[in-house]
């Protein structure tokens, strides 16, 4: 077959499907992911980069803020560091713990901000518009990757395919697939899930996503770390193979903690760090001893040159030779070419996540394919989650009686109330009226924290991958919010619903499809508020999953003393009632007890206007109630209720959560429960609406602090 050559003009995802992979369709796909970048010699410098961090001092806190400069401590982490670094080049970055060598690769990758100084790439071309940000792509890995545990091997390599190839036809995507397996020696386990791999298997699976889309630049952190010499070593092989490629070379940085002989010589450059954060030597790897002897520093025989560089960077040999060392490193700092392209780091990474509306609604749809598989493969947390909202369902059916819902809660149902037994009854009406609204109140504190919980102890290590794989290019910040919305609601609509099915016929409420369906979809709103806030506590505190755990109950207190059942909202001060406009936990027990109670007696309204002396009896009543906690003259009352077979203290004791009911707020024809919380039936669609803004309100407060990490 005749070599096909493919120009610009020909769509990056033009390819032929062919069921089998043979040599010719390998070069065609890698042709086409690759265009005429293939050959695309660019470099990679940075220039006079300092970074300095602030230690404060708790004595700061106490302090006016105009003088806090003078407590706190600055430290300085790099001092005036440039390199240079060029395609087809591997360059190891060495130095002791804590020299600052992951803060220079993550500076150089444009993952940290606020530091100062240049780094940019730059291209020696004839035409300037050649080099644009869309030809670069950058990969950056760091030590610790968060992957997928819950995929294959050949599942994430697949992802990773379609989300940064997007306009790759799925043939094309099978066959990077098979490629990278091939090449990285992943074929014996493609079909192990990633938390069955071992160290040095899932490091090459996280190279393999990002090598999908044949970057230019690849940046790793520590890539030997937790590895044995021969795994580290054929890692640093694979690296060089990978650098050194014909049809794709790379610009390959690497940070090396403990490296041996054999390894070190493996690069073809290094960067040594020393112990105060400045280079004290930028070159190739065979020149380093003949540098170090220029300052009069001989490695001994038969010693390893890493391990003697290090001794040297820390100090061992005196602060001198490394002031020596440092000051020829920045005199020979080359000046930068006249007749280059220069691209910044920062607008090569936002165009590799830019993309237009197709573009975000296929992420958006692969992301949330991606997490519903993850999800649904977790049996320990999904079988948990499932089995606390059975078990508590079950518990409150036994122990609250199935009959608490039953009740109407209305002021008289009966038609003559000025009978002890009539008293007795009303009485038992109130107590339970009262269990079945502290049945509701507990449904709203158990709904917000199963839901909060579970997502604050996993979001922050989801929030490692969403760092690396959106500053990798992968996809958008709004794609990945999106889908992690829509892949929620399934799991907390399940859930939910078989805890409100169980307790909502288990407790007696009342019979009505309406109400059952209007009191589920409240239930699901504030699952998925709880959900919504896990995320963003989760997103604020993703550096500790402890202090996110401990957060997260905490935000949820406040919500709780304001939501009306503890405290009445008019009895809360007038400057902390605006608060309670904020509270979804007023809203839910708000619309709850106006689905179960609001409407309910309008039977009992019809009985009043046909037996109009029976009202007047149970006015009666309360009259009586009002006058025994001010009589003057106690016998005459006491001997007309006794002539009625009256107890006094059932009289007295028809209050409820301790509030006496008035007579002038009595009206036969509505619910006490309603009266207690000063709620009338007509707010039940405000409360719905304001669930439903609040939860629109903080997932969109959730998507501005994805946001803003993505930029810190």
């Amino acid at each position: 077959m005749e070599s096909v050559v493919i120009t610009e003009k020909i769509k990056v995802g033009f390819c032929r499907k062919r069921s089998a992979l043979n040599g010719e369709d390998e070069l065609e796909t890698s042709k086409m992911l690759s265009s005429s970048d293939s050959k695309l010699n660019i470099a990679l410098r940075w220039k006079n980069i300092s970074y300095v961090v602030t230690e404060r001092s708790a004595l700061s806190n106490f302090v006016l803020l105009k003088n806090r400069s003078a407590i706190n401590k600055c430290k300085v982490i790099l001092n005036a560091q440039s390199g240079f670094v060029a395609s087809g080049q591997m360059m190891a970055i060495i130095g002791e713990s804590g020299s600052g060598k992951t803060t220079l690769i993550e500076i150089i990758a444009g993952r940290r901000k606020n530091a100062n100084g240049q780094f940019w790439i730059e291209h020696q071309c004839d035409f300037e518009s050649k080099l644009d940000e869309k030809r670069v792509k950058i990969a950056f890995l760091p030590q610790n990757d968060y992957l997928h545990s819950m995929l294959t091997v050949s599942e994430s390599i697949h992802f990773a395919s379609r989300l940064k190839n997007f306009s790759l036809c799925p043939d094309a995507h099978r066959k990077i697939c098979i490629r990278l397996l091939h090449e990285l020696n992943l074929n014996s386990c493609k079909d192990v899930r990633l938390a069955n791999c071992s160290g040095g298997q899932r490091k090459r699976v996280s190279l393999s996503m990002e090598l999908v889309n044949r970057p230019n630049i690849l940046i790793v952190d520590e890539p030997t770390s937790g590895l044995d010499s021969s795994s580290a070593y054929q890692c640093i092989q694979l690296l060089k193979k990978l650098s050194t490629s014909a049809t794709n070379p790379l610009i390959t940085i690497t940070t090396i903690h403990q490296a041996s002989a054999k390894i070190l010589g493996e690069f073809q450059k290094l960067y040594i760090l020393s112990h105060s954060g400045k280079c004290i030597y930028n070159g190739d790897v065979n020149e380093l001893l003949p540098f170090f002897a220029n300052f009069n520093l001989h490695c001994p025989q038969f010693h390893n040159p890493a391990d003697f560089a290090i001794e040297v960077a820390s100090g061992e040999y005196g602060e001198k030779k490394l002031d020596e060392m440092a000051k020829f490193c920045l005199d020979q700092a080359s000046a930068e070419s006249e007749a280059i392209k220069k691209l910044q780091i920062s607008s090569i990474i936002d165009s590799m996540s830019r993309g237009g509306c197709a573009r975000l609604f296929q992420q958006t749809y692969l992301l949330t394919k991606r997490t519903l598989i993850t999800t649904s493969r977790d049996p320990i947390l999904n079988c948990l989650r499932l089995f606390l909202h059975v078990a508590v369902a079950l518990i409150i059916g036994i122990l609250y009686k199935s009959e608490i819902g039953k009740e109407n809660a209305c002021f008289r149902s009966e038609e003559s109330m000025l009978s002890n037994a009539t008293l007795h009854a009303f009485h038992e009406k109130q107590s339970t009226a009262f269990q079945n609204i502290s049945f509701l109140f507990f449904t709203v504190m158990f709904l917000i924290f199963a839901s909060t919980m579970p997502t604050v102890m996993v979001f922050p290590l989801e929030m490692t991958a969403f760092m690396k794989e959106k500053t990798n290019g992968w996809y958008s910040c709004l794609s990945y919010y999106l889908a992690k919305s829509f892949s929620d609601v399934p799991f907390q609509v399940t859930f939910t619903f078989v805890y409100v099915a169980l307790t909502y016929f288990m407790t007696g409420q009342i019979v009505s499809a309406p109400r059952f369906a209007l009191f589920t979809s409240i239930c699901i709103i504030e699952s998925l508020i709880g959900q919504t806030l896990g995320t963003i506590v989760g997103a604020i505190f993703s550096n500790s999953v402890t202090v996110a755990a401990f957060m997260a109950p905490i935000s949820v207190l406040p919500f709780v003393l304001i939501s009306g059942f503890f405290v009445k909202i008019t009895s809360i001060p007038y400057y902390l009632k605006p608060l309670t406009y904020l509270s979804y936990m007023r809203y839910t027990f708000e619309a709850m007890i106006l689905t179960l109670y609001g409407d309910r007696c309008e039977e009992v309204k019809n009985e009043i206007q046909l037996y109009p002396h029976s009202s007047e009896a149970s006015n009666l009543m309360f009259r009586l109630q009002r006058l025994i906690s001010n009589l003057t003259n106690e016998e005459f009352f006491v001997n007309f209720l006794q002539s009625q077979n009256i107890n006094i203290s059932e009289v007295s004791s028809l209050k409820f959560a301790h509030q006496s009911i008035s007579n002038n707020s009595i009206d036969e024809s509505d619910s006490f429960v309603l009266k207690e919380f000063n709620l009338n039936s007509s707010q039940l669609s405000f409360n719905f609406i304001m669930l439903v803004l609040l939860l629109i309100a903080f997932r969109a407060f959730n998507y501005f602090i994805l946001l803003t990490k993505t930029k810190i």
